[in-house]
C-alpha cells in the first residue's frame, strides 16, 4: 500500500518533481584520462561523502600544483554514479563565481525546461542567476548533487583585509 501510496503522490507531482539529474558528462571539466598513485585520497573523499543525504563537506588543501584539482575532476568520474549532477563553480574571483553560476543555470535549464525560477532569473542580474541556482539546489528533493568549489584561494576571513576576498556563505545552497 505504501508503494502504490508513493507512485500515485509521484504521478499526481509530476514526472519532473523527484528528477534532478543532470549528465555527469556536462561538467565542462577535462582531467587527467587515468589518474594514478590517489587511490587512498579518492577513497577517503568517497568514504567522506557518502551517507545518508544529508550535507558534507571535503577541502582539499595543499601547495599548489599537487593535484588537487586533478583530483577533484578523477573522483565524480569514478562515482559517478552516486551523483545525479555534478557542478563545477570556480572561485578564483566574485566575477569567476558568478560566471560559472550563469553556465550552471543554462546547464540545469538544458535538461530541466522547468526550472522556471532559474528561467525567469536569467534574463536578470548575475546576483538573481546565483539565487536562482541556490535555489534549484536547495530544493529539499534534490540530495545527491555534488559541488566542487574550485581555485578558492582567498577566503573572506577576520585574518584577511583583501576586499576581493570571497565569502563563500552567500554562495552555499540553503541545505547547509
Amino acid at each position: 500500500m505504501a508503494r502504490l501510496r508513493r507512485t500515485v503522490d509521484d504521478e499526481l507531482q509530476g514526472p519532473e518533481r523527484h528528477n534532478f539529474a543532470i549528465p555527469s558528462s556536462d561538467t565542462g571539466m577535462r582531467g587527467v584520462e587515468e589518474l594514478v598513485g590517489r587511490e587512498d585520497e579518492l577513497e577517503n573523499i568517497h568514504a567522506a561523502l557518502v551517507g545518508d543525504g544529508t550535507c558534507r563537506t571535503v577541502i582539499l588543501d595543499g601547495l599548489g600544483s599537487i593535484g588537487k584539482t586533478q583530483l577533484a575532476i578523477a573522483y565524480p568520474k569514478r562515482h559517478k554514479d552516486s551523483y545525479s549532477a555534478v557542478f563545477w563553480l570556480k572561485f578564483r574571483d566574485v566575477a569567476s563565481v558568478k560566471r560559472t553560476f550563469a553556465i550552471t543555470s543554462r546547464r540545469i535549464l538544458r535538461y530541466h525546461h522547468s526550472a522556471s525560477l532559474v528561467c525567469s532569473d536569467l534574463t536578470g542580474s548575475l546576483d538573481d542567476t546565483v539565487d536562482a541556482v541556490l535555489a534549484w539546489l536547495s530544493d529539499l528533493d534534490s540530495t545527491r548533487w555534488l559541488a566542487i568549489y574550485d581555485e578558492y584561494d582567498n577566503p573572506r576571513v577576520l585574518s584577511n583585509n583583501d576586499s576581493d576576498a570571497i565569502d563563500m556563505d552567500q554562495y552555499l545552497p540553503d541545505a547547509w
